[in-house]
């Protein structure tokens, strides 16, 4: 398996709205994830992973942008830490997957502008 390192250095040659476009499918898959009742670990193993893709992407994009992509890697971290109360919690499970695919949502919107 490649390291974080290894994902980063490959990631970042990618255009930005192929970026944009991983982040956007990543927040999907967790709405999805959550959905479909994967493992609580590869769910958070995929949380894990979009924050450093947040991370990744913001880098490189406007100021705007960037202050948006910090109010997602907040949210993650929020999720991250109630990680617990929101898998055994259908309701709280369905809050994340709506916010989620809003988040995507959102995303995808940004591509047409880059």
């Amino acid at each position: 398996m490649k390291t974080f390192e290894e994902r980063r250095e490959r990631y970042m040659r990618f255009s930005m709205d192929r970026r944009v476009g991983n982040l956007a499918t990543n927040v999907n898959r967790l709405a999805l994830f959550l959905e479909q009742d994967h493992s609580s670990a590869d769910t958070f193993y995929l949380l894990r992973e979009t924050q450093y893709l947040v991370d990744w992407t913001s880098l490189e994009m406007n100021l705007e942008n960037q202050v948006e992509l910090l109010e997602l890697q907040r949210q993650l971290s929020r999720w991250k830490l109630k990680w617990d109360q929101i898998w055994t919690n259908d309701l709280e499970r369905q809050k994340v997957q709506t916010q989620a695919r809003a988040w995507a949502e959102k995303l995808l919107g940004w591509m047409e502008e880059l």
